[in-house]
């Protein structure tokens, strides 16, 4: 393969990513308050699709690991933390 080749491929492969962002639209929060404050469900289902989301934008590949290798710690009420 030429280098102009490579190049257009280069250039397609980019293209094709750029397809897959979602679309982002900015509205005031006094217009986007639900009339009714969401469900835990509903709010954990958006905090998946930001979380995608935001992986998607930074071009990192998503994260591949199992839940019990996730970084973090359990803080529960009463327990002494630093």
């Amino acid at each position: 393969m030429s280098t102009e080749e490579d190049k257009i491929a280069a250039r397609r492969h980019r293209a094709a990513l750029r397809r897959q962002r979602s679309t982002l639209t900015i509205t005031s929060l006094a217009d986007s308050r639900p009339p009714v404050p969401p469900t835990a469900l509903e709010r954990l289902a958006l905090l998946t699709q930001l979380s995608r989301d935001a992986w998607l934008l930074s071009g990192k590949p998503m994260p591949s690991y199992a839940r019990s290798e996730m970084p973090g710690r359990v803080i529960r009420a009463g327990d002494a933390h630093p």
